[in-house]
């Protein structure tokens, strides 16, 4: 669990979730993003349930990965400092010796607990994890000076699994190379990653500043206008096509396609938004037929 002291030492340092965003590896993040958030650009952001999950699991899972894997000597919520390039600090959950003498650190997970399972999760003992916690586990590696990180994690419809991620230095030596860089070039030279873009969720933080006006590209706004104009017109002919189709259904509940197809016309219910609750039918294709 991140504390406020580190969360306050994020903005002046690239940690290891961060890492996996500015190599463009993380599914929630872009470079963008953290160049944004480094650059005090945004409002606080609020935390989500599967994020506050994590937390509440943390714990759980690393006692479970401490006893599982009989390490000694386990300290929690480790800062680590990378060795030549201060900046790079990770926090792991947990930093302990196995019996071998061996110092490792743990690096708890969770995943599909409120919704589905996010990246490739592989066998248990194995590294195949999603690349985003790969890169974090390799950071973690670059600045605590160790050989592997234990990965606990608990997926949904799998429960507690344990994943092993070795150090791999060739990882590591492509990665701090493009850290390196992003700091350098975005961080300390103020100019946003050029092939990145934001993310919904960052837009919405951005603060405003009242009466700021800046030169914008104009293709940049002709390419949204032209992909808005394609997608509503898109929308058109899928509105008319679906018409089309249902007024050939005439007054039938079902019609057979020549391909051995059925296509069903049923009623759901739903609450409508700023209307009053109303009833609905929509076509749907049946399963279980296989095309050509």
């Amino acid at each position: 669990m991140i504390t406020e002291v580190q969360r306050a030492m994020r903005a002046r340092t690239i940690g290891s979730s961060e890492a996996a965003a500015i190599l463009g590896l993380s599914p929630y993040a872009s470079a963008w993003d953290v160049w944004a958030e480094k650059s005090s650009m945004l409002k606080a952001g609020g935390t989500s349930e599967a994020a506050e999950l994590g937390d509440a699991m943390e714990g759980h899972l690393v006692d479970w990965a401490a006893r599982r894997l009989n390490m000694v000597g386990l300290a929690r919520d480790v800062v680590l400092v990378h060795a030549v390039h201060p900046f790079l600090v990770a926090n792991a959950d947990a930093v302990g010796t196995e019996k071998s003498g061996e110092r490792v650190g743990i690096e708890a997970k969770t995943g599909g607990l409120c919704g589905p399972l996010v990246g490739e999760w592989g066998e248990e003992w194995t590294d195949d994890v999603p690349d985003q916690y790969f890169i974090q586990c390799q950071f973690q590696m670059a600045c605590g000076a160790f050989d592997s990180v234990y990965l606990p994690a608990l997926l949904g419809g799998r429960g507690r699994v344990m994943y092993r991620i070795a150090r791999n230095d060739h990882t590591i030596e492509m990665m701090m190379k493009d850290l390196l860089r992003f700091w350098s070039e975005n961080i300390l030279g103020g100019v946003a990653p050029a092939m990145a873009k934001p993310s919904e969720e960052t837009i919405s933080r951005i603060i405003r500043v009242p009466n700021k006006t800046i030169d914008i590209d104009s293709a940049c706004v002709d390419r949204w206008a032209a992909a808005r104009e394609d997608r509503l017109a898109a929308e058109k002919v899928e509105e008319d096509a679906k018409n089309k189709m249902l007024g050939e259904l005439m007054d039938a509940e079902e019609g057979l396609l020549g391909d051995g197809r059925r296509l069903t016309y049923f009623e759901t219910h739903r609450k409508g938004y700023q209307v009053a609750p109303c009833s609905y039918r929509s076509p749907r294709l049946k399963k279980g037929w296989k095309s050509s």
